[in-house]
């Protein structure tokens, strides 16, 4: 590498010559339109003195003919519109049930050309965006971007569901050894309490909650495989020395080529290409007996590890071993889809996984793998749109498919499902650093960008660099000069043309080189200035490119939350209804595995893959629970959504008069006073107040964020020093910056309870005089039931439902994103009823590390839930003597399969034991036997089994056509042992309804039986307090997501990547402190690093203590970043003496006596 501060790469960045075009001649013609219209779309042609030829234009040259663009937009348009609707004239149309339309234009391809043309006519500065490669269209292309884009297929209005594949109930379901072993009680070992011999509660019978509905569809397949032969190998070493992911896949994919142990049998092996072989062919028969290096104990040579091949790599040899990790065992599998005792406790994660991966080798390169277990259309793109309907530039959206083999009850099935995410659209990176109408902020666009995969557009003079490979690089940062003030110090290069080496290290020229100067000698373009550089290299040894020199690779997955003005956009087109969703599954989704018919027939996967299915969906038997009885202080609801009268009061509100605060930003007098008009209007009348008085309104024009977030501050101390008891805050649109500044000020600092009304027109009446109109009387209704709540009000009850002696407990975490600090911690959120009605909660917050085993697990557990038990007494005491719940129903928010023997021993556990301290600490006095009863209760969103009415009367027309609300599943798609639901509580009024999935963890003796538990879980769903609807899942959990929600505001920064900065300075200090230990330790100089050629090969004393130095500094690491975030988290905390604290919750003792985060 080069010495210096900066540097490029030398050997890939040379002159260009005019033989490096020599490939694509350029036709001689006069200049006319089209040659105009190849000039101003790069990769087709450029202009240079007045004729065509076949270099892409810079995009210096670019900007300076951007004249040329405006004055052929209108005759472009002419051209490309008429010979568009001519190809499409000459296209016989294709049937309507074909799931793709190869070759066949559509009107996403049309508003894609547009993008460009409509943000010019509305005065947005900006020019047509570059080509990929030409090669990138080639089918056969790992980057193969297809031009022509496939609409989603549209499913036939006269669709028919089919009748699907009947679910048989297993035999065994319910059997007497499982019965037996439920209730069995193995002897205790010395000093230990005795051990369940089941994890958890055992299904003993199907519900008979509601009314029964056999006709529902659900995305599940029966799979079943062909042979029991079938193998899981690892290729070994690939990962040692610090191999990137990069370097490893690279080693792997040579061994697939190169050894004729796999290269010989690809038609009987799939790999994941990073260590993983899947066979159905005996691959160790191979090897001969003296190559086994370590041999396998179990009959079938599972262990056994064999010497391989080596792998040369340039001028490194690689040497590995071959491992059979195991013989899939196919038979448990299949017993624990038939309930079969024996097999209750086998995991069979890793069969699954190796099914899983036999499927991917039925997909094809018309689609793109992003994970093992997901794959996405590549020609199914679309644009991302604001509500001005410009695309976006920097983002797309691609649909896919979830896929996954699980064991299902009585058969084995694979989940099928629709995935549609947002990637990078592959632009030049110096585009995407321009898009400031996608992401705002240099800053932002630098940090989304950072990390990603980028590929050398230009040619360069040494063909061995123009292989794929060569061109392929990552960003890892960016320079804090621009371009032109960038130098660095080429490496001194021998006669032979080989770089000098002294030692282990290189020589290099004293006199320094200009970065830009260089790389425009190299690529035979001018560099443009006054930009930043990207470096692909690493921070200590960069490697320098000129941001127009570099494309975004596509299909990289875009993980964060889309912007606020693209997600209608999103969501549109992610929105399927049932029939749709139907559709595409069972002929888009399912014809890229092989299957082009929907039939209960069994049908073989292609390229003799040994599995086999059923191509048509599993048909369920279900129920359908009844309403609950929603009421407020006169009317009465029984369904899904309702309406108030407009004299209807709230169910109870314990104010008579209301002291509020006005704060409105940038908003007109007329608009104002119509908000504050019908606000004062709605909550008189439903909070039954006799009094609302509007204590000062005060207007603040600051536009940038540091002045919004002073001006915001001021103006709260003027409401907390009059007395208010509500602030409204009125802006104009949704903002973020405000919105955040605003709340965690109030919440933090002030302790005051406040409210954010957003302006929208069609909430306005056309004239001062005009009443109000029925949106803005709807809204304001429900802002009245965010003032009731946050005094401490209930807004409507469930009739009948009363849960006495009772905590109802909710619980979730949330994790910061890939733009956080490095090791920045996740938020953790508890809440707990207050009440008999279990209308009202209260909360608590910590922040934890995010430990990578379990970082589902909340470590303060026992505390968060030790305050809410003492809420739970402060508000119901009897007569002022100290009173327990004697009862605790925890709901549990979005943890994995995986993670429930983890919550249960880890925060069920913790719920006892804090129950038992505050019972010593009231001083109530604990009688023989005396315990606390606790039900468990996993529920998750967060899955992919969905589920289609068949029958017309079965379909909620309020819902989209989806199932009814109050739709149960335990059948099929549920545990073939274990106590679990599906129960769909709303109405979903856009795309496929997504039901939650209920898991029991422990069933104590809290007075609900499991045949009542979705009927008690349903009528939650219509406790939650500000919505005249059911809720899609249990409200304390919902009230939880929404608590670590309120959090992120908390830690912005750090979720931001705010410091990190100063994290990578204290990280290197502890790198070099450890650094030069090691160099005492081994060498006697604290500044002699290792060196090879000197030292030889590392002890293993010295590669132990690096490991250990590892550990150290990941340690190190998670306690500087989580000081951080502590010192944003509690940046207003204060203890009783005034004096800063880091533990407790975050906000004002006043703000948490009420639901303020809702």
């Amino acid at each position: 590498m080069f010495h210096g501060t900066t540097q490029v790469s030398h050997k890939s960045a040379l002159k260009v010559s005019s033989s490096s075009s020599a490939s694509r001649p350029a036709k001689q013609v006069s200049f006319t339109l089209q040659d105009r219209v190849r000039y101003i779309r790069p990769g087709r042609g450029t202009w240079e003195n007045g004729e065509p030829r076949a270099r892409r234009p810079s995009e210096w040259e670019l900007n300076n003919q951007q004249r040329l663009v405006d004055d052929t937009l209108a005759e472009i348009e002419k051209i490309e519109r008429s010979e568009l609707l001519e190809r499409q004239t000459r296209r016989k149309p294709l049937p309507a049930e074909s799931p793709v339309r190869e070759g066949y234009f559509t009107q996403s391809n049309w508003s894609e050309l547009q993008h460009n043309r409509t943000a010019k006519k509305k005065g947005a500065n900006i020019m047509a965006l570059s080509s990929v490669p030409i090669e990138w269209n080639a089918a056969d292309h790992d980057f193969y971007y297809p031009t022509v884009l496939i609409d989603k297929p549209k499913a036939p209005s006269n669709l028919s569901p089919g009748h699907g594949r009947g679910w048989n109930k297993p035999d065994v379901l319910f059997n007497k050894d499982l019965m037996a072993k439920a209730k069995a009680k193995p002897p205790a070992k010395k000093g230990k309490a005795p051990t369940k011999l089941l994890k958890f509660p055992l299904r003993e019978s199907l519900s008979v909650a509601g009314t029964p509905k056999p006709n529902h569809l659900t995305n599940h397949f029966e799979i079943c495989a062909t042979t029991q032969d079938i193998w899981e190998y690892e290729i070994l070493d690939l990962d040692l020395e610090g191999r990137s992911k990069k370097r490893i896949q690279a080693l792997f994919k040579k061994a697939m080529d190169e050894w004729p142990i796999l290269k010989d049998n690809l038609q009987y092996i799939v790999a994941d290409n990073r260590k993983t072989i899947v066979s159905w062919k005996k691959l160790h028969e191979s090897f001969r007996p003296e190559e086994i290096v370590t041999s396998g104990t179990s009959p079938d040579m599972a262990g056994t590890i064999w010497q391989s091949p080596s792998i040369s790599f340039g001028k490194i040899i690689v040497t590995t071993r071959f491992s059979l990790v195991r013989k899939l065992e196919i038979d448990p599998l299949i017993g624990k889809s038939q309930s079969d005792t024996k097999f209750i406790d086998q995991d069979t994660t890793a069969t699954e996984r190796c099914l899983n991966l036999l499927i991917l080798k039925s997909l094809g390169n018309n689609v793109v793998q992003v994970s093992r277990k997901k794959f996405y259309i590549r020609a199914g793109r679309h644009g991302l749109c604001d509500k001005e309907n410009r695309v976006s530039r920097s983002l797309e959206i691609m649909r896919g498919y979830y896929f996954c083999v699980k064991a299902g009850m009585g058969a084995l099935l694979l989940n099928f499902n629709l995935a549609t995410s947002a990637f990078f659209r592959p632009i030049l990176v110096s585009e995407f650093l321009a898009d400031n109408s996608t992401f705002q902020g240099d800053l932002a666009r630098r940090n989304i960008v950072k990390k990603l995969l980028v590929y050398i557009d230009q040619d360069r003079k040494n063909t061995d660099l123009n292989v794929q490979k060569a061109r392929v690089k990552q960003i890892n940062g960016f320079s804090s000069k621009n371009i032109e003030e960038l130098v660095f110090y080429k490496k001194k290069e021998g006669i032979d043309g080989e770089y000098i080496k002294n030692g282990d290290e290189y020589e290099y020229e004293t006199k320094p080189t200009y970065v830009h100067e260089y790389l425009s000698d190299v690529f035979g373009q001018r560099v443009t200035p006054r930009r930043v550089a990207v470096n692909v290299g690493s921070k200590n040894n960069p490697v320098w490119y000129a941001q127009e020199h570099l494309r975004i690779i596509p299909y990289q997955i875009y993980t964060r939350s889309v912007p606020d003005h693209l997600t209608d956009s999103m969501v549109n087109q992610a929105a399927c209804n049932p029939e749709e969703s139907q559709h595409l599954i069972e002929c888009e989704g399912l014809s890229q595995l092989g299957f082009t018919t929907t039939a209960n027939n069994k049908a073989s996967f292609p390229r003799g893959i040994p599995l086999e299915l059923y191509p048509t969906m599993l048909r369920l038997e279900s129920r359908r629970l009844n309403f609950p009885t929603v009421k407020y202080n006169m009317q009465t609801f029984t369904q899904s959504g309702w309406s108030l009268r407009d004299s209807e009061k709230f169910h109870h509100s314990p104010v008579k008069e209301l002291k509020y605060f006005l704060i409105t930003t940038r908003v007109g007098n007329f608009e104002a006073k119509a908000y504050v008009r019908e606000f004062e209007s709605q909550v008189r009348k439903r909070l039954s107040i006799t009094a609302v008085t509007l204590l000062n309104t005060v207007e603040t024009a600051a536009y940038g964020m540091n002045d919004q977030a002073s001006t915001i501050e001021s103006k709260l101390g003027d409401a907390k020093s009059k007395g208010a008891e509500l602030v409204l805050l009125i802006i104009p649109s949704k903002d973020r910056a405000i919105y955040r500044s605003y709340k965690e000020l109030a919440d933090r600092k002030f302790g005051l309870q406040t409210i954010c009304l957003t302006i929208k027109r069609d909430n306005l009446p056309k004239t001062p005089d005009q009443p109000s109109t029925n949106a803005m009387t709807k809204y304001m209704t429900n802002i009245a039931m965010k003032v009731n709540i946050k005094k401490g009000g209930v807004n409507s009850i469930v009739d009948g439902f009363i849960v006495k002696d009772t905590l109802i407990l909710g619980a979730d975490v949330v994790h910061p994103g890939s733009a956080a600090l490095e090791s920045c911690p996740s938020i953790a959120s508890v809440v707990g009823s207050i009440d008999h009605s279990v209308t009202r909660y209260l909360g608590s917050m910590r922040l934890q590390q995010n430990d990578k085993d379990d970082h589902e697990i909340i470590t303060s557990f026992q505390d968060m839930v030790a305050e809410r038990i003492r809420d739970w007494m402060t508000y119901n005491k009897d007569k002022n003597i100290p009173k327990m719940p004697t009862k605790i129903i925890y709901f549990r928010d979005g943890v994995s399969e995986g993670q429930y023997e983890k919550v249960l021993s880890k925060e069920v556990a913790k719920i006892a034991i804090a129950w038992d301290d505050q019972l010593k600490k009231a001083k109530i006095f604990k009688k023989p036997g005396m315990k606390i009863n606790i039900l468990a209760v996993v529920g998750v969103k967060r899955h992919h089994t969905r589920f289609y009415p068949m029958k017309k009367e079965d379909k909620d027309t309020r819902g989209n056509n989806n199932c009814l609300p109050g739709t149960l599943v335990d059948t099929g798609v549920t545990s073939p042992y274990y106590r679990d639901l599906y129960l769909q509580s709303h109405s979903c009024i856009k795309g496929t309804a997504r039901s939650t999935h209920y898991f029991v963890l422990r069933d104590g003796d809290v007075g609900i039986k499991f045949n009542e538990l979705p009927e008690f879980i349903h009528k939650l769903c219509y406790t939650y307090c500000r919505s005249t609807t059911g809720v899609s899942y249990a409200t304390p959990t919902y009230y939880a997501d929404r608590l670590c929600e309120r959090g992120r505001l908390y830690l912005y920064k750090t979720l931001n990547g705010a410091q990190a900065e100063e994290l990578d300075i204290d990280k290197e200090k502890e790198i070099d402190r450890q650094r030069k230990n090691r160099n005492l330790t081994f060498r006697q100089n604290p500044d002699t690093n290792y060196n090879k050629s000197r030292d030889g090969q590392k002890s293993g004393a010295e590669v132990n203590q690096e490991q250990e130095d590892l550990a150290t500094l990941d340690a190190f690491v998670k306690k500087r970043a989580m000081e951080y975030a502590e010192a944003e988290f509690f940046e207003h905390a204060m203890n009783l003496d005034g004096q800063p604290r880091t533990n407790g919750n975050p906000w004002t003792d006043e703000v948490g006596k009420q639901m303020f985060w809702m």
